[in-house]
């Protein structure tokens, strides 16, 4: 169970088929006492952490990212994923534990609305826009968050 948190299939339909009563997402293993929260944040395979956190599994395995929540490279391709990608739990997570999800990427990519609005991420993008992100952040010339095409 805690080696499909780090695969790219969707783990949870796997564990539901193989025991469909009896699998517990909270449970520790026997080597790292990791829970599959911990190794889905571990091998950064955030589709399975969001879907964890859906299930409402015990969120302290959270802590991994909070410990490195100041840290541009490792937090800003988690909220553009996680923008691109519809991940509402994981943003706000990040936005409770005082990350910026708003802040331009340390890349030159664009900020999470702008990747939202790329992807039409539509429930995304009105939660970014109800917590405050910027519609008139210009994308690249000319072109601003909403706007894309507009000149």
């Amino acid at each position: 169970m805690h080696i499909t948190a780090t695969s790219h299939c969707t783990f949870l339909d796997i564990i539901n088929r193989v025991f469909p009563d009896e699998a517990s997402l909270h449970i520790t293993d026997t080597v790292l006492q990791w829970t599959p929260l911990q190794y889905a944040i571990k091998s950064e395979n955030w589709l399975n952490v969001e879907r964890l956190l859906e299930r409402d599994v015990d969120r302290a395995g959270l802590d991994m990212i909070t410990q490195r929540a100041q840290h541009p490279h490792y937090i800003d391709p988690i909220i553009m994923h996680a923008a691109m990608y519809g991940h509402l739990l994981l943003l706000e997570f990040l936005s409770c534990v005082g990350v910026n999800i708003h802040q331009a990427s340390s890349r030159g990519s664009p900020t999470a609305l702008h990747a939202a609005v790329q992807r039409q991420q539509l429930q995304v993008i009105k939660r970014l826009i109800q917590h405050g992100a910027d519609c008139n952040t210009v994308m690249h010339r000319w072109q601003n968050t909403l706007f894309p095409r507009c000149y």
